[in-house]
């Protein structure tokens, strides 16, 4: 699955570029919120944001965008039952419809949404003080692989998983936007559900 949805995105965007499509590239960074039953798991952290968006027809583009999300998870310890947070980290490769809604003057509003394939990690740096001996059945984790030469610590899981929200374009050409999205990612045990709202520039 993971190769596949990565050659399909890489076919789509060169495919694009050769048939002379518009494209504009973006670059953003933000804020992440957990929502739903994983905000009761895990804290805000930071967002990134890079795609391309190759031109379709009036007021409609394909947008190919890799995410990442970084927040602080908190893991279940069975031995005192006290929480322990570890790093979360989610990667994001997606591919989404855009419509514009609406165009004035030095401003444009859109609607998105699309499906892709997420990665979510749960690591620490330390066995002592994060995930060696943890096992919570909401993460989907008990035990994890361990380096015993970094003492690093992770668990990794991949699924697929869909984004929906809107935007917002600012400037003479849009070169600086502003987005929010909702994430969600079909984990095994509950869906991770995130909403990043980022801040960046498009070209």
């Amino acid at each position: 699955m993971k190769r596949r949805l990565v050659f399909l995105a890489a076919a789509w965007f060169f495919s694009a570029s050769t048939l002379g499509a518009q494209d504009f590239y973006k670059v953003g960074i933000g804020a992440s919120m957990p929502v739903g039953e994983t905000a009761g798991r895990a804290g805000p952290g930071v967002s990134f944001v890079a795609g391309v968006r190759p031109y379709i027809r009036s007021r409609l583009y394909l947008v190919l965008d890799f995410s990442v999300q970084e927040m602080t998870a908190r893991v279940a310890r069975p031995a005192d039952g006290s929480p322990v947070d570890v790093g979360l980290q989610v990667l994001s490769l997606t591919l989404s419809p855009s419509f514009d809604v609406a165009r004035f003057e030095g401003f444009s509003g859109y609607i998105i949404g699309g499906y892709g394939l997420y990665n979510r990690r749960l690591q620490s740096a330390r066995r002592d003080a994060g995930l060696d001996g943890a096992c919570d059945s909401w993460w989907d984790v008990c035990g994890a692989e361990a380096a015993s030469e970094t003492r690093f610590v992770q668990q990794s899981t991949y699924k697929g998983g869909f984004n929906v929200g809107g935007g917002a374009a600012f400037g003479r050409h849009g070169n600086f936007f502003a987005e929010v999205r909702y994430h969600r990612m079909w984990t095994t045990s509950r869906p991770t559900e995130i909403i990043p709202a980022t801040f960046g520039f498009r070209w």
